[in-house]
């Protein structure tokens, strides 16, 4: 059996591929939101989830269905999460939208970005921030405080970190004069 990693990869990729092929990537992206908010806030349908072995293939699947039938998902995302509970890869369901949503970000040329500042930062701060960080990328940020930083951010785009931090400089400089 292959390893869970490319199949979680080939899943995500076989619903992005589907999507876009479709012409309803808008909508399965919508939905693969709903699940995802779903297992977060739904203990129920976490543990569905989760325990594959939580009642017969038969019923589970046709829960299944139910469920995005009331949901109201296109045949696109219902037949997606029907293959998932036949192959018995529901327990990686969350990753497996997880690296749906990477790969469309990708797709997109939508960089995901997390900004980490000491304090709050106003509205025109972002903006500066993000155009210069940006640099001709369009940047998908969450913004979030760390008091700890003592002052100015850290910028963590796609795998790239920028430091500008107090504490990081305190660090840096800190390692420079025990290194000699």
């Amino acid at each position: 059996m292959a390893q869970p990693l490319a199949i979680i990869r080939r899943y995500a990729k076989a619903l992005l591929d589907l999507a876009t092929q479709n012409d309803s990537l808008a909508r399965v992206k919508a939905e693969v939101e709903t699940v995802q908010a779903w297992l977060q806030t739904t203990p129920d349908f976490r543990t569905f989830v989760a325990c594959r072995h939580l009642g017969e293939k038969p019923a589970r699947l046709a829960a299944l269905r139910g469920l995005a039938q009331r949901a109201a998902f296109s045949s696109t995302m219902t037949e997606f999460l029907a293959q998932c509970e036949g192959a018995q890869l529901l327990e990686h369901l969350p990753r497996i939208l997880a690296e749906f949503a990477r790969r469309q970000q990708a797709q997109a040329r939508v960089m995901p970005a997390e900004i980490v500042s000491a304090r709050p930062l106003t509205g025109a701060q972002r903006e500066v921030l993000l155009a210069r960080l940006g640099a001709g990328r369009r940047l998908a940020p969450v913004f979030r405080e760390a008091p700890e930083l003592r002052g100015g951010f850290i910028a963590y785009i796609g795998d790239e970190v920028h430091d500008y931090s107090v504490a990081g400089r305190l660090r840096r400089l800190r390692r420079r004069l025990t290194a000699g």
